[in-house]
């Protein structure tokens, strides 16, 4: 998981290392974190927007599958994203989701990507929508596992 953005508060923290930790415990997580760029007065959102592509997209593992999530994405159940997770898997090494920030993608981020991901159709704040991709993520190994922690 690439982001922009770090925690605000003390919960976002606490959701995100308790998900990390489960998630760990079924599979391998890295996650790659990148301070939200500073917003000057007179700066272009476009430049900003671009230079997050730039910390985003640096140095990707080869054989990467990107799953880039953005509310314009396709939406999918729990069982639809955990198939789709299952046959990305086959075919691909790392499977890598990229969080932007605050303005958005960069059209270059959402046109390379292999899935472009919307977990809601509504706009999320940050910290939420990596929580919830972190949620679905555990979600998706429990029932990979025959876990009973989803119940359909």
């Amino acid at each position: 998981v690439r982001s922009i953005g770090r925690p605000s508060e003390k919960w976002q923290e606490n959701a995100l290392t308790m998900y990390q930790q489960r998630i760990q415990a079924m599979a391998k997580l890295t996650s790659v974190t990148h301070d939200t760029p500073r917003r000057l007065k007179h700066q272009r959102s476009s430049s900003l927007i671009e230079l997050e592509r730039d910390l985003l997209c640096r140095d990707l593992p080869t054989s990467s599958y990107l799953i880039t999530l953005d509310e314009r994405g396709k939406s999918l159940n729990t069982s639809e994203f955990m198939h789709h997770l299952v046959n990305a898997q086959r075919n691909y090494r790392h499977l890598v989701f990229l969080l932007g920030g605050p303005d958005g993608h960069h059209a270059d981020t959402r046109s390379d990507a292999h899935l472009v991901l919307s977990l809601s159709c509504f706009t999320l704040p940050h910290m939420f929508a990596k929580i919830m991709l972190y949620e679905q993520l555990y979600r998706c190994l429990t029932l990979m596992n025959n876990h009973p922690y989803h119940r359909s």
